[in-house]
Formats: structure tokens, sequence, C-alpha cells
């Protein structure tokens, strides 16, 4: 082989490498954008799911407040009125001689009138759209107080006058169902509250004396309304966590965000 033909193999293997070495850097090339645009649509996908289940559990939600809303008002309008109208009448059966009667009659009207207000107010607490939230809550711990079984004290700095309704509602739930939860498992004493308010977030603050537990045992509590606590703090995007130890209570520290606050919609 003379030296122009060696020239010529030598170049047409250099031209070959580049091509290969070009045509492998392409797919190289291909293959990364490729993946990069999967993980792009993945992550999309991932973020349109997260949305959709926010928007369904803010959609539940919103639904059953409605609900209990519908109830409660049917609840107080009708059997409310019926009671009250009978006590009325009872009143007028004063004439007769059966004092006794009469006055046991209107006692169990007086309780039967206490229960429909109770529920109508569980279903639904009217104080929230009419006094707000901090007039609420230490209504609804007024209630528990008077039951002896525990102490409540509420704290707030009375800075929510402009609080986003389905904020009020979701706060109120979960401060009703934590001492709930305390009142069944906790075997406490006593339950401090303190909701504070600035420009852009709030924090609450719940502790109570009870007997506490492992931290790593507070996800077998989801059955015991945790997870309706926590699927309520999701759905106004607070950030929270969780402090307890055995003889040493539990405190849930909570913080919610009210800067580009978006209601739940319908």
């Amino acid at each position: 082989m003379d030296l122009s033909q060696t020239n010529d193999y030598l170049i047409l293997l250099i031209v070959g490498t580049g091509i290969l070495f070009t045509l492998s850097v392409g797919l190289i090339l291909f293959f990364a954008r490729y993946q990069r645009k999967l993980l792009k649509q993945q992550s999309e996908m991932h973020q349109l799911e997260q949305q959709y289940n926010h928007d369904l559990l803010a959609a539940s939600f919103k639904s059953v407040e409605d609900e209990r809303k519908r109830m409660a008002e049917d609840l107080h309008d009708e059997l409310g009125s019926i009671f009250s109208t009978l006590k009325l009448k009872v009143d007028q059966l004063k004439i007769n001689n059966s004092e006794d009667a009469i006055e046991e009659s209107k006692k169990i009207i007086n309780t039967g009138i206490s229960s429909v207000r109770s529920i109508t107010h569980n279903l639904s607490p009217h104080g929230l759209d009419m006094f707000g939230l901090p007039t609420a809550i230490s209504d609804f711990c007024h209630k528990v107080n008077q039951t002896d079984m525990l102490r409540i004290n509420f704290y707030n700095n009375d800075k929510f006058a402009d609080l986003p309704s389905d904020i009020s509602i979701s706060v109120y739930r979960i401060i009703q169902e934590m001492i709930s939860n305390t009142i069944k498992h906790a075997e406490a004493k006593e339950i401090n509250i303190h909701m504070i308010k600035n420009n852009d977030q709030m924090h609450i603050k719940y502790e109570d004396d009870g007997k506490g537990m492992q931290p790593n045992k507070l996800k077998q509590l989801n059955g015991h309304g945790l997870k309706n606590t926590e699927s309520r703090l999701r759905l106004i995007n607070a950030e929270y966590n969780y402090q307890t130890h055995p003889g040493k209570g539990l405190k849930l520290n909570i913080n919610v965000p009210l800067v580009n606050h978006e209601p739940a919609k319908n």
C-alpha cells in the first residue's frame, strides 16, 4: 500500500470517527433533553395531581360545612320555634291545678331547646359569622369549662376582623377536634390555647397537660380525629408540628399564612 492510499484510509478513519463521535454526542444530548422533558412532565403531572387533591379536599370540606350550616338553620328555625311555641302553650295552662305536671313539662321543653341549640352550635357555630373566630372559640371553651371535665384557658390578641371565612371555620374545627381528642384520650386537667395574628400570618399554640405519648405513637391517633385535623391544616397551607412525650402532655404549634390566600371554591 502506497503512501497516498494510507493517507486516504487515515482521512476516512478520522472522518468516520468524527461522524460517530458527533452522532454519539447528538444521541446523548437528545436523550438528556428527552429525560429532562420527561422529568418536567412528571413533575407537572405530580403538581397537577396535588392541586387536584387539594381542590377536591377543599370542595369536600366546603360541601360538609355548607350541609352542616343548612341543617343547623333548619333545626334552629323549625324545632326551635316548635319548642318555643309549646313552652308558651304550657305557660297558659297554669290556670289549671296540675302545677307540678306543668313545671315538669316546662323543664323537659327547656331541655329540648337547649339540646337543639347545642346541636345547631356544633353543626354551624353562628357566632363565627356574627362575632368572629376568637369569640366563637371562647364560647366553645366556656361551654366545656362549665362541664368541669377540665379547664381551658384561651388567649388571643383580638386582631381577627378581616380573617378569611374558610380559614376561620377550618381553625375553629381544628381547635374543636383537638379539645375533643384531649378530653377523650389525654386524661388532662388543663388546656392552654394561644392565638396571635399579625399582618401576614396567624400563630396558634395548643397545649395540654395530659399523659402524653411517644412521638412515634401519634400516627396511631389518626382514627381519633388527628387525620381530619391534619387534612384541615393542609387545606389552609398551614405549617405545623407536634411535641409530645409520656407524662409531658401534647403541644401543637401552627403557623397559617394569610398572604395571597385563595378561598376554597365550589
